[in-house]
């Protein structure tokens, strides 16, 4: 199943991003994944 409106990015792009976010995300194959933050409560 796609998902709809997926947009790819270049590197370039995602570092911009990261810069400007305090999110842990990852750039897989074009996308940008978000991570979720680490918490005590594992």
């Amino acid at each position: 199943m796609a998902l709809v409106g997926q947009n790819k990015i270049t590197i370039d792009e995602f570092y911009k991003l990261r810069q400007k976010s305090d999110a842990l995300l990852e750039f897989i194959d074009g996308l940008v994944y978000m991570s979720p933050s680490p918490s005590t409560k594992h």
